[in-house]
């Protein structure tokens, strides 16, 4: 999706192509007020965090370079309060006791909950 300078934008760190795309479907027909830009991996989504200011990180967590749980340390330990939900098949009670404890503010599982995903 190609960024509208009026529209809040959203962070999605996701490898997946598919994945990638399936949600950038999603925000055009649902959130046609919502900028989706896409990192492919950790490191570039850390970069993208610094160089704006996202309303809202999709964070995936499994990435090819470190995992969801990395970025979202790195990012808090910068004094980055920017909401993050993490987007993942992996529903592991102690990932989300993890991530719970590093900030993150919620969860989306996959295969994507279309209801989830619009509350």
């Amino acid at each position: 999706m190609s960024p509208n300078d009026s529209a809040e934008e959203v962070l999605y760190v996701e490898d997946s192509v598919i994945n990638a795309k399936l949600m950038s479907r999603i925000f055009s027909r649902h959130f046609p007020d919502l900028d989706l830009v896409v990192a492919p991996d950790g490191a570039t989504g850390l970069r993208m965090l610094q160089e704006s200011d996202p309303a809202l990180v999709l964070l995936d967590c499994h990435l090819p370079d470190m995992s969801g749980l990395d970025v979202l340390k790195e990012a808090r330990s910068t004094g980055n309060t920017v909401p993050v939900v993490a987007v993942t098949a992996d529903a592991r009670a102690e990932l989300a006791t993890q991530m719970r404890a590093e900030g993150v503010d919620g969860f989306i599982t996959k295969p994507f909950d279309f209801a989830q995903l619009f509350d």
